[in-house]
């Protein structure tokens, strides 16, 4: 951050002085000259910088006084010969510093120079950010907008200085609040030049300048009306003509710009004509390059708005391309149709040579066209002749033709009569891929049939296939599924070609699903899934099979457009099904899908198991050694009960442990399992918990469990359960969904160490009630825990 020199809050270079023979003492004749130029510059909180010019040659050193008044008293500082800045150290943070200064050598001292002062910045807090970007418009001919970027963030507003040139003198004539960047200069003077300059400030001082802008303010003569009509017209390889519409009677020239490419890039002046010059030549420009022109009128009140827009291309510097693919057609017995590629984008046009003959003739110039023409017809020709075609572009004289496109050669038709048109013309879809076509022969003398198709009944249309004399039917295959095509057909001899029949159009059938997969889901379904290839199919077709490679098939069921899996129920357990599938619509069905096949599961099993060992553990809060005491008990007691007459905790916390023999279930698939408590106490106090049913992972014995012991288990964080409310019913059986720790166990995932029941959160440390509640143990029937399992 640049620092700022400040005298009493005033900027500083408005007191830089040169006070000749201002203190100093006596000397010889050779004593040193003054040194000039004495300037002071806050740095920081704790410096301030001197800056001079030495204007003597004999000097030993330079004096250097400061004082914190203008009156003294003056520490003095000595520096040595030849220096011309001095960083003064160690000050006090927002504290005036004045200095003076002098040369000397051993016949004396110069008069001193000075004073000048700085302020040192307070501290903690640094100059702001200069702004930057200043910008001045002229708004009317009394006043100039200002705006300006604002790169600080500690800045308490902005002070504004004007000139008349851009040197100063600047002089404030504003002031503006934190954050403002914008300021309106009024009462200015019509037609006059303004020079601008601003920086923020704050308590520890001004920032540098901005750049510095300037604007004119306007006359009090009107603008001029826009020009309009703006044409561009290349002209050459290297220049561009313009022309516009005048429509002003009080400007004084036109300004024209000029930007290169169709969009994009920026707009520069290029020249200025006079009034009433409506035209305008723009030489030396790129060959093949595109230029965007605009035009505006001005007089001593500014400029008026821009024309339109006008976009032009020099044409190509070369000669341009050879046209290729030339083809020549018979259209009759008297014409022939030609038809080219242009190449080029900077001919004037084509020639066209024709010979007569298929070879040994010569080529003679039939015909020009102009640029861009890719087509003509060649007419007043002889039946059953052969001609030969050539074409090439041309340029200016200056860039010359370009080189002869391929010879094309054709035959006029011959004086027979045209067949007559076929008609009643019927596609039908066939399969996916492929549709039938047949028609009508109304003629006695064609040599052929073209056929033809087309994306909608308009075309365009593509011939695709010749039959010959009296077929009328056609395949067409290697088709699109799910996709629409028209036709048309016509008959041809050596007169030509029939009118075309009616268009008759199909839709091929949609596309066969594939991937059918067939998965087994229980002992009596089977779901299917399969991918849907097709777009406009408006079922889906399942068949059934039971022989030992599928069929015979029977349709069993359809499912609505894409939907793409379905489930076969009541089946028969063990047995093996083959399915295939088929997608319909109005066209007509796709070919089948894969066969796909699954074996229904067995029948699932059902067991109860009860515990084969469970404990409750529990910890008393007043005997810190019960909390490491085995609590064997009738009762799986879940929650924390409390001493009402006493108001004292009796004990905290009751966790209940339970675990079941599983061995029967290794490698099996869970189909459900429950784990049912009764209640034997339901015991809701004022601060009912939720409770968890949490897998163990850590082996317990119920001679050994502690409560210490139970709150280092490791649970596992993917088979745990959570309860929100707790049972509110005595002898209410609750079944709670462990499936899933159940799967665990039959997988091998996590080992059988059982399940711990236990509230989720700690007692709530003002209840004075009864909080728990209990589940009868094993060693109650029938109310003790059971885990029902199905599985197969």
């Amino acid at each position: 951050m640049k620092s700022q020199s400040r005298w009493l809050g005033i900027p500083a270079f408005l007191f830089l002085a040169v006070l000749a023979g201002c203190g100093g003492g006596p000397g010889g004749d050779n004593v040193p000259a003054q040194p000039s130029n004495l300037a002071a510059t806050t740095l920081s909180e704790s410096s301030i910088g001197l800056t001079w010019t030495d204007m003597s040659s004999d000097e030993s050193g330079f004096v250097i006084e400061r004082s914190t008044s203008t009156s003294g008293p003056w520490a003095r500082i000595s520096v040595g010969p030849n220096v011309a800045s001095f960083t003064d150290s160690g000050l006090s943070a927002s504290t005036t510093y004045i200095y003076r200064l002098a040369a000397q050598n051993s016949d004396g001292i110069s008069s001193y120079l000075g004073p000048v002062g700085a302020i040192t910045m307070t501290a903690g807090i640094s100059l702001p950010t200069a702004p930057s970007s200043l910008a001045a418009t002229s708004a009317a001919s009394d006043s100039i907008s200002l705006s300006w970027l604002d790169n600080s963030n500690n800045e308490t507003g902005f002070r504004i200085e004007r000139g008349t040139a851009s040197t100063g003198p600047f002089t404030q004539i504003a002031t503006t609040s934190t954050g403002v960047t914008t300021y309106s200069n009024t009462g200015l003077t019509a037609s006059t030049t303004y020079y601008y300059r601003v920086r923020a400030n704050n308590s520890a001082g001004d920032s540098a300048f901005s750049n510095v802008a300037n604007a004119t303010t306007l006359t009090t003569t009107a603008r001029p009306a826009a020009p309009s009509g703006l044409a561009a017209t290349p002209a050459s390889s290297s220049s561009i003509s313009l022309s516009w519409v005048d429509n002003s009677n009080n400007e004084t020239g036109f300004k024209i710009e000029r930007a290169t490419g169709s969009t994009g890039g920026s707009f520069t002046q290029i020249a200025i004509v006079g009034a009433g010059v409506v035209a305008f030549s723009d030489t030396g420009r790129a060959a093949s390059t595109t230029y965007r022109y605009r035009v505006r009128a001005n007089n001593s009140a500014g400029d008026s708005a821009f024309s339109n827009v006008a976009i032009a291309t020099t044409p190509n510097a070369t000669p341009p391309a050879a046209p290729s693919s030339l083809v020549a057609t018979p259209v009759s017995s008297t014409s022939i149709s030609l038809s080219w590629i242009d190449n080029s984008n900077n001919e004037t046009g084509f020639r066209i040579e024709r010979e007569r003959g298929s070879n040994g003739g010569s080529f003679d110039q039939i015909a020009t066209v102009g640029p861009d023409v890719v087509a003509f017809s060649d007419t007043d020709l002889d039946p059953s002749t052969i001609y030969r075609y050539r074409v090439r572009a041309n340029a200016n004289n200056s860039v010359g033709n370009s080189a002869f496109s391929n010879v094309a050669i054709a035959t006029t038709l011959s004086t027979t009569t045209l067949p007559a048109a076929p008609s009643s013309l019927v596609a039908i879809s066939a399969s996916s891929t492929s549709i039938s076509l047949s028609w009508v022969d109304n003629s006695n003398n064609e040599t052929g049939f073209s056929i033809e198709h087309g994306p909608d009944s308009t075309g365009p249309f593509t011939q695709i296939a010749a039959t010959s004399e009296g077929v009328t039917a056609y395949s067409h295959i290697l088709l699109t599924a799910s996709t629409t095509y028209h036709y048309r057909v016509r008959a041809s001899n050596s007169a030509g070609d029939s009118a075309f029949t009616n268009v008759a159009n199909a839709t091929t059938r949609p596309a066969a699903p594939s991937t059918l997969a067939a998965t087994f889901a229980a002992s009596d379904s089977i779901s299917l899934s399969w991918l849907d290839n097709s777009t406009n199919e408006t079922e889906f077709s399942i068949e059934r099979g039971t022989g030992s490679t599928g069929g015979p098939f029977a349709q069993i069921a359809t499912t609505s457009a894409g939907v793409t899996t379905y489930s076969d129920t009541g089946l028969t357990a063990l047995t093996t099904y083959y399915y295939q599938v088929r997608a319909n619509s109005i066209a007509g069905y796709s070919d089948y899908s894969n066969v796909a096949n699954a074996t229904t599961l067995s029948v699932n099993t059902s067991i109860t198991l009860s515990p084969i060992a469970d404990n409750l553990v529990s910890v008393n809060s007043n005997d810190a050694a019960i909390a490491d005491t085995v609590f064997a008990s009738a009762d799986l007691v879940v929650g924390c009960n409390w001493d009402l007459m006493g108001l004292i905790q009796t004990f905290v916390c009751g966790q209940s442990l339970v675990i079941f023999d599983v061995t029967t279930l290794s490698g099996k698939t869970i189909d459900s399992a429950t784990l049912g408590l009764t209640t034997k106490d339901a015991g809701i106090g004022l601060f009912p918990r939720p409770w968890q049913i949490l897998a163990i992972e850590s082996v317990w014995f119920p001679s050994a469990v502690t409560w210490n012991m139970v709150s280092q288990f490791q649970y596992s964080p993917d088979h745990r359960i959570d309860i929100l409310d707790p049972p509110t019913i005595t002898g209410q059986v609750i079944n709670l969904d462990v499936k899933g720790i159940v799967q665990a166990w039959a997988n091998g995932t996590i080992f059988n160490n059982g399940m711990l029941v236990h509230v989720s959160n700690s007692t709530h440390p003002d209840a004075i009630s009864n909080d728990a509640f209990a589940f009868y143990s094993l060693e109650t029937i029938p109310e003790s825990p059971r885990l029902i399992v199905t599985y197969h």
